[in-house]
């Protein structure tokens, strides 16, 4: 491709195997390469820019290039399993389940569009025909770990809870870290069958071999990570914050920080309370979280010009001089904590540039629910955004 950067044939083959190895990163700069020469084959650069959208967390833009892409190769059968994928994303259950179906009248023996057309037969509570597309998805694929955790979910709401529990336990054979399916196992012991001494053993699993997930915003002191807190919270995430440092002109809304989060580098033994919660971490202390749990990242971004007048104000000093030097500090901070995430098996991370935040909120809270893979409310999380308080741009 770099020796014949004009045969689209060769940045196509080298975008798939991209594909392939889930290296997205790179993906998307050939994907924007070939786009930019505007050369042939563009539905399948148009596919393929809806495979990295929907990794990108923007399902709705992900929707609008595969739909593009479908008139010209509605043959592939892979187009339509991602477009169904996007459709679950959006919570669209009949669009996916008429993409899934088209898959499978494509290629009748694919696994992945029967688990696919699955999932939307039970989000639409047509259970029993969930359980058939489900059996046939694992009779092509046994090993499918996905597939039997969402059988168990099918045979859960018809009340067969006894070979629910033999899906679940499939499904955690096949993935023993697999927390939901532990849950579900939970629950049915607990709650249907009256087994409490059943549960035990699995909530004792769960508390000493699975890591729990916290939710962390982070970034710079005056990226916006307050507005995020907030937008989470009135999408229905769990805040933990004690409340001390209360909202002021500043910061109106409030900070929803947690003190002892200023401390991480000293002591982190409290990091128990933050558990399936959100907490504030300012970037330089995010190395000090300890490995003990998963972490799911939300990075502020925004224009060092802006953070650093914000700061000015906020401290009383004279915002028409320009601080180079903590400018520069910063930024060696930023590539530092960046770099060193990318190395952390336990974390994944969003950017979110913070002025696109203020002029597409409901766009940015449908990208951060798929992100998080948590159905939050995204027209409360977007009314939170006042872009009122966007008072320090960049000129």
């Amino acid at each position: 491709y770099n020796e014949n950067p004009n045969e689209a044939r060769f940045g196509l083959q080298l975008a798939l195997c991209y594909q392939t190895i889930k290296n997205f990163k790179e993906l998307r700069i050939i994907i924007d390469e070939l786009k930019a020469k505007k050369l042939n084959n563009m539905p399948r650069i148009e596919y393929l820019d809806g495979i990295v959208l929907l990794a990108e967390n923007k399902p709705k833009k992900a929707l609008a290039a595969l739909k593009s892409a479908e008139s010209n190769i509605g043959h592939m059968y892979s187009l339509h399993i991602s477009l169904g994928h996007v459709y679950l994303k959006i919570k669209k259950w009949e669009d996916a389940e008429n993409s899934f179906r088209k898959a499978l009248q494509i290629d009748i023996n694919n696994a992945h569009a029967s688990h696919g057309l699955g999932i939307t037969l039970i989000r639409q509570e047509k259970y029993e025909e969930a359980i058939d597309s489900l059996l046939t998805a694992i009779g092509l694929l046994f090993y499918f770990p996905e597939a039997h955790y969402h059988l168990g979910e099918a045979l859960y709401n018809i009340k067969q809870y006894e070979r629910a529990i033999e899906a679940f336990n499939v499904a955690i054979t096949m993935n023993p870290g697999y927390k939901k399916a532990h849950e579900w196992l939970i629950k049915i012991y607990e709650k249907h069958l009256h087994l409490p001494e059943k549960a035990e053993p699995i909530k004792k699993f769960i508390m000493e071999k699975i890591k729990g997930t916290i939710y962390v915003v982070s970034g710079l002191p005056r990226s916006g990570t307050s507005m995020m807190m907030q937008a989470l919270k009135n999408g229905g995430l769990e805040i933990l914050t004690d409340n001390l440092r209360k909202e002021d002109e500043n910061n109106p809304k409030g900070y929803l920080e947690f003190e002892k989060t200023k401390k991480l580098a000293q002591d982190n033994s409290w990091i128990n309370e933050a558990n399936d919660k959100v907490i504030k971490v300012i970037a330089q202390l995010l190395q000090f979280l300890p490995d003990s749990f998963n972490y799911k990242i939300i990075f502020m971004e925004r224009e060092m010009t802006e953070v650093l007048k914000s700061q000015q104000k906020m401290l009383g000093r004279d915002t028409s001089i320009y601080p180079t030097a903590i400018a520069e500090t910063f930024s060696k901070q930023l590539e530092t904590t960046k770099n060193w995430i990318k190395g952390q098996p336990n974390m994944e991370i969003m950017y979110v540039n913070y002025k696109e935040m203020i002029e597409n909120p409901e766009q940015t809270a449908e990208s951060i629910s798929s992100f998080l893979d948590v159905d939050l409310d995204i027209q409360k999380m977007a009314e939170s955004v006042d872009n009122k308080l966007y008072r320090n741009k960049s000129i």
